[in-house]
């Protein structure tokens, strides 16, 4: 099994390449990710819009797509 976790700059680029994925695929859609600032209270969206997929294949994702690889996943397949 490969994860993917993947960035790309609106939801609408996203949804394109994953709705163009072959079927056997696990797809996690997760949007923007928000983090909590320093003073506790405040959230800061980071970049993009967020999924992951899991997939038994290798898959080459489309310009504008960026695979990532996070040192601690926001989310991750079970």
């Amino acid at each position: 099994m490969t994860d993917y976790y993947l960035r790309a700059a609106t939801a609408e680029a996203m949804q394109a390449a994953l709705g163009a994925l072959p079927s056997g695929v696990t797809i996690d859609e997760i949007g923007v990710i928000y983090r909590v600032l320093v003073d506790g209270e405040s959230v800061e969206a980071l970049p993009g819009y967020h999924a992951n997929v899991r997939s038994t294949g290798s898959i080459v994702w489309p310009a504008g797509i960026e695979q990532l690889s996070p040192n601690t996943p926001w989310r991750v397949f079970a």
